[in-house]
This record gives C-alpha cells, sequence and structure tokens, in this order.
C-alpha cells in the first residue's frame, strides 16, 4: 500500500510539474502581464456553499484594490485571473 501511495504521488508530483511549464504565452512574446502579478482563488459560485464564494470573492476583490492603491506588489499591478471550470 505504501508502495502504491509512493508512486501515485511521484507520478502526480511529476505531472504537476510537467504542465506547470505550459503555457499559451511565452515570456519572450511581449506578453502584456509583464508588469502584472495575476492571482487567482477558487471560489464556489454555485451551489449550497455559494454565499461563502461570494463573500470570499468579494474579499480578494477589495484587497487587491487595496494594493494596487499602494503601489501594487514589488511594484507590479495586481489582477485576479477568473475562470469559470
Amino acid at each position: 500500500m505504501k508502495k502504491l501511495f509512493k508512486t501515485a504521488l511521484v507520478a502526480v508530483l511529476g505531472a504537476g510539474l510537467l504542465l506547470s511549464g505550459c503555457s499559451s504565452q511565452s515570456a519572450s512574446s511581449g506578453s502584456s502581464n509583464a508588469d502584472k502579478i495575476v492571482i487567482g482563488g477558487n471560489f464556489e459560485i454555485t451551489g449550497g456553499v455559494a454565499q461563502y464564494g461570494h463573500n470570499g470573492s468579494k474579499g480578494v476583490e477589495m484587497a487587491v484594490a487595496e494594493i494596487n492603491a499602494k503601489g501594487g506588489l514589488l511594484g507590479k499591478e495586481v489582477e485576479i485571473g477568473r475562470a469559470h471550470v
């Protein structure tokens, strides 16, 4: 059982490392995100816990607005990346 767990763990971590380099934009393509830090989160917006997801999302929006008003993070603007999956 431990061997199976270790093998699965190594496979998942390896796949994660492999896919972490995949992107639709390369760093050398002159991307407009070079001066931005994009963050994301997992907020449930439907179902029984949607009220918590909406509240969490609003909290992140407020924090990002406050951070950007103070000059950003490491001198870069912070942006919220959004995706509906």
